[in-house]
């Protein structure tokens, strides 16, 4: 998500520079700390607001096309319109690359707790076998024969 963003590295760069003075390792874990405040800041105030600023797009999305059914030759509202589906699918790529970085996430916070949500995924993985038999071993085990 972030590193598609025009100003990312920009913003990385900036937060670099800052000057520290001490030993080269000590430098280092500054520059880092430095740089995930600044990094933490530059999130919430460009991504931090996504389902707000999607319902505001679709909002302006549906105006323009509301505007332009009324008048569909008029060129002002047909750029208006391209310009407010542009926003949106963009605000639409960013909110798919976030639920897609939160589920990942969650499969690595749950997924290896050999919870019901790890047995789940692997019956998922391994059609056919109930869940009730898939322990770590017999996992294992299956996937051998199976190779």
């Amino acid at each position: 998500m972030w590193e598609s963003h025009p100003d990312f590295l920009a913003v990385v760069h900036n937060a670099w520079q800052k000057d520290f003075h001490g030993s080269p390792m000590f430098i280092l874990v500054k520059k880092l700390q430095h740089t995930k405040v600044i990094l933490k800041q530059w999130n919430h105030r460009v991504f931090g607001l996504v389902q707000q600023q999607l319902q505001t797009g679709r909002a302006t999305l549906e105006a323009a096309q509301n505007a332009l059914m009324m008048d569909p030759l008029n060129p002002s509202l047909i750029s208006t319109e391209a310009r407010a589906k542009l926003a949106f699918l963009d605000l639409l790529r960013v909110e798919e690359s976030f639920l897609r970085q939160k589920s990942h996430q969650l499969w690595l916070s749950d997924g290896d707790r050999n919870s019901h949500f790890f047995h789940s995924m692997v019956e998922a993985r391994i059609p056919g076998i109930p869940s009730e038999l898939c322990s770590f071993k017999m996992v294992l085990s299956l996937r051998t024969i199976l190779q």
